[in-house]
């Protein structure tokens, strides 16, 4: 995101702890604060524990026609 928000092709998040490396190596501006923000992080494993019905039935279907 950052080398589109470079080459002025368009906007980025970036951590007000961040904010002076960024705008220090030229490119960009600050259009706006965001005062409330949530960040998600998800977690991914090499194990495949896959629970929900939906998903479930269809994984099954198409393991079953990679089979055939």
């Amino acid at each position: 995101m950052a080398a589109f928000g470079k080459e002025s092709f368009g906007v980025l998040p970036v951590p007000r702890v961040l904010a002076d490396e960024y705008l220090s190596s030229g490119g960009l501006v600050i259009v706006g604060h965001a005062e409330k923000i949530r960040i998600e992080y998800f977690a991914l494993s090499v194990q495949r524990r896959l629970t929900h019905p939906c998903v479930l039935a269809i994984t099954s279907k198409v393991d079953e026609s990679l089979k055939k």
